[in-house]
């Protein structure tokens, strides 16, 4: 092979290599270079040498070496068929072919969105879910997820299963005490606000960091300010919830975000706090314990006074409607027909009333 035609040939192999490792084809990129070493395989092995590197193999120190005779790679270059320009364009054909093919087009899955970017400038056009081709090497495509999306704190972030995730919030309540705050926030990339989103937050990490940290770290941080810590120990936390949701939800949609939900998942209080609201719980319930216990008392007292007056009140009433009439007819109701036993002198022990 001619010098010049060697020299071009390899220009052009390694102008393809360059751009498709900028494109993102790493596995062509790598068949390139190898066909550009292969092609300059000489020069590669003379840089080398220049440079102290070992190209042959190191002969073993325990077992002796024939001395067998350097080849003369003159003669073996002499030797050697001349390679056919015509395999050599061929080759670059197809390798040039491939690059361009796979580079041609894009597959955008379910769930997401692609915005196209031509030279670094977002066009405006969005692809959506499926195939779609664009020109090599000026096109490139912005991928944004369109499903939900959730950002979580939690004590334990690298074990968390969320998108995002955070260590929590440490913020103070209106009577000054120390909370710690973890929560979640789930949302969604508007589709149709991609551009917009691509020209001014960014891809997908970018608009978590810039718009959903950032503002639900500190609507958390300061809402919490406005309620006592008695109200938030109690898991009283709606209010809270509905007020960072409610600041939260213009701000994502100026920023192309929809908001699904913002929840608290849990409030933690100093040892100290908890400790003293224990306490007070405790007394409280000795209160409300003895309280019980004198109202019980009180029940028993009125319900023994209700039934004894009820007694009074039957024997009275019992005494006023019991006649003499009454006593004859109750005792010939109960009378068996027999007379009673005499005893002694004639007296009847049981005398008919008259």
């Amino acid at each position: 092979m001619k010098k010049n035609t060697k020299k071009q040939i390899s220009k052009i192999v390694a102008f393809l290599a360059f751009f498709t490792f900028i494109g993102g084809n790493l596995p062509l990129a790598i068949v390139l270079t190898a066909f550009l070493i292969a092609l300059n395989w000489e020069e590669v092995q003379y840089f080398l040498q220049k440079q102290g590197v070992q190209v042959n193999v190191p002969k073993s120190q325990g077992i002796p070496t024939p001395n067998i005779p350097k080849p003369n790679f003159s003669s073996i270059k002499s030797a050697m068929p001349k390679p056919n320009k015509k395999i050599i364009f061929l080759i670059l054909v197809v390798i040039g072919a491939i690059w361009v093919a796979s580079s041609s087009y894009v597959i955008i899955k379910h769930g997401t969105v692609g915005v196209v970017t031509r030279f670094g400038k977002v066009t405006g056009q969005v692809y959506e879910p499926g195939l779609h081709f664009m020109v090599p090497m000026v096109d490139k495509v912005v991928t944004y997820n369109t499903k939900k999306i959730i950002y979580e704190t939690s004590d334990t972030p690298l074990t968390s299963m969320a998108d995002y995730t955070d260590y929590p919030v440490d913020t103070t309540t209106k009577d000054g005490q120390q909370i710690t705050v973890r929560y979640s926030v789930r949302f969604s990339v508007d589709p149709e606000k991609v551009t917009w989103i691509a020209n001014n937050l960014g891809n997908e990490v970018e608009i978590v960091e810039k718009v959903v940290k950032a503002d639900s770290r500190i609507h958390t941080r300061n809402v919490p300010k406005q309620y006592p810590a008695s109200d938030l120990y109690t898991g009283n936390v709606e209010d809270v919830i509905n007020m960072v949701g409610e600041k939260l939800t213009p701000i994502f949609e100026e920023n192309g975000l929809l908001l699904d939900e913002f929840g608290i998942r849990s409030i933690s209080f100093t040892p100290e706090y908890v400790d003293a609201i224990e306490s007070k719980q405790i007394e409280a319930e000795k209160v409300i314990t003895e309280q019980n216990r004198a109202e019980q008392e009180k029940y028993k007292k009125e319900a023994s006074i209700t039934k004894a007056q009820g007694e009074a009140e039957a024997q009275r009433l019992q005494q006023e409607t019991l006649t003499t009439q009454l006593l004859q007819k109750l005792w010939i109701e109960k009378w068996d027909g027999q007379l009673p036993t005499y005893q002694g002198g004639g007296t009847p022990l049981i005398q008919l009333p008259e």
